[in-house]
């Protein structure tokens, strides 16, 4: 990624998690916000942090869809796949079998 994106990448998460800092916690534009923070800091490699964003995203989809509609489906996905990328294949797998049945 070229360094000018890398930045540009950085602000604009900055951007969207203050702005989900003013919606409610339960708002279903939280949760998506949240799994877009994730993907951004995945493609940054913040490991860590694009887990912590999922794991939210995934906490507010739970609440506000259930857990058997596609967009919770969508975020255990990006969940699994990150876990596979740096290597948790034990703690990925269970998730992209279940994304993969929703």
């Amino acid at each position: 990624m070229d360094p000018g994106d890398l930045q540009r990448a950085a602000l604009l998460a900055a951007e969207l998690e203050e702005a989900r800092r003013r919606l409610a916690p339960d708002d279903p534009v939280s949760g998506t916000a949240a799994n877009l923070m994730g993907e951004i800091h995945r493609g940054l490699g913040h490991f860590l942090e694009a887990k912590r964003q999922y794991e939210t995203a995934l906490g507010v989809v739970r609440r506000t869809e259930g857990d058997d509609t596609p967009g919770y489906a969508t975020v255990l996905n990006n969940l699994g796949l990150l876990l596979l990328e740096f290597g948790a294949y034990q703690e990925a797998e269970p998730l992209l079998r279940r994304a993969s049945v929703i």
